[in-house]
């Protein structure tokens, strides 16, 4: 009985434990992908700031296509370098 009920109880904390670990695992790589996608954005803003106005069309076809190519985006061949 005593072996059953240890069972039990090291059963519930090893969920808790691994929960909780999951989910701080889980924490930082969203961090991580929020913090590059921040740079990027402040990288494209910049960049767009020194492009002339005729430039600006192939810029954003540029920067779409880079998106599209993203394996953020579900291209497992793309290079997110």
């Amino acid at each position: 009985a005593v072996a059953a009920a240890m069972g039990s109880v090291t059963t519930v904390i090893g969920t808790l434990v691994g929960s909780y670990f999951g989910y701080q695992v889980g924490n930082q790589g969203r961090e991580k992908a929020t913090d590059a996608a921040t740079a990027a954005s402040r990288t494209a803003v910049t960049a767009a700031a020194f492009i002339g106005r005729d430039d600006a069309p192939e810029f954003l076809n540029r920067v779409r296509q880079a998106n599209a190519d993203s394996t953020l985006n579900g291209n497992p061949d793309a290079s997110d370098l």
